[in-house]
């Protein structure tokens, strides 16, 4: 018997069939497998994806609606005053106006951009601290107010002293405010510029499940499980 003829009794035998008819079903079940643990894979990271989206876009909701009110109330005024004007009248935050940041903190470490969190980060902290400095800047305007009172009920030389040092105090903390005020809306804005260069600002489309490189190796299996059934047959 040559090597050929011994070759092909051990492709005709049965148990050579049965070995091919077992590899095939195995190359079946294997690209099973692999499909389903991708489909699997990747429809928890789009999910994933879609909440840290959604978590940007609601960062950008939330401080341009904070600053828009804010804008509104106190804001617009403080930008029309003249450079030696004080701010006479009190701005005070009744209410916790960083929940959004604190209810979500969570979804800010999985951002994967360095700048868009540092951006985050940066954006609130001077909103926190511009509502600081109007929290400082009202109790000056109630405690010159008082002097303004005091001087005008009860006029002396120490009563008007006590009202220029007031005044003055007063004064030196606007220009604190207007710094305050300039750098909450330059953070606000660089916020947004980030979250556009990531395309956070637009609507989230899911990403398709197989894309070309993963075709390939589908492609590839799909292939070798052919061949193997020609052979068999």
């Amino acid at each position: 018997m040559t090597y050929w003829d011994l070759i092909k009794t051990i492709v005709t035998s049965s148990m050579f069939s049965s070995f091919l008819s077992a590899l095939v079903g195995g190359l079946f079940t294997l690209a099973g497998v692999i499909i389903a643990h991708k489909i699997s894979s990747t429809k928890q990271l789009n999910k994933e994806s879609k909440q840290i989206h959604g978590y940007l876009r609601g960062v950008s909701d939330d401080t341009d609606c904070l600053w828009h009110l804010y804008y509104l109330s106190a804001g617009e005024k403080l930008e029309s005053l003249l450079d030696d004007e004080i701010v006479p009248y009190r701005h005070m935050a009744e209410q916790d106006y960083l929940s959004y940041f604190h209810g979500n903190i969570a979804f800010l470490t999985k951002v994967e951009s360095l700048d868009v969190r540092m951006s985050i980060n940066l954006a609130y902290s001077h909103i926190k601290a511009l509502l600081d400095s109007w929290r400082l800047h009202s109790e000056l305007v109630l405690t010159y107010e008082e002097a303004y009172v005091l001087n005008l009920k009860n006029p002396s030389k120490d009563h008007e002293n006590y009202l220029d040092v007031t005044k003055k105090h007063l004064l030196n903390n606007t220009e604190n405010l207007r710094g305050a005020h300039y750098s909450c809306k330059s953070n606000i804005e660089e916020l947004r510029k980030e979250l556009h260069k990531i395309g956070a600002l637009s609507e989230w489309v899911e990403p398709k499940i197989f894309y070309s490189a993963d075709k390939k190796k589908y492609l590839i299996v799909a292939f070798v499980i052919v061949i193997s059934t020609m052979v068999i047959a």
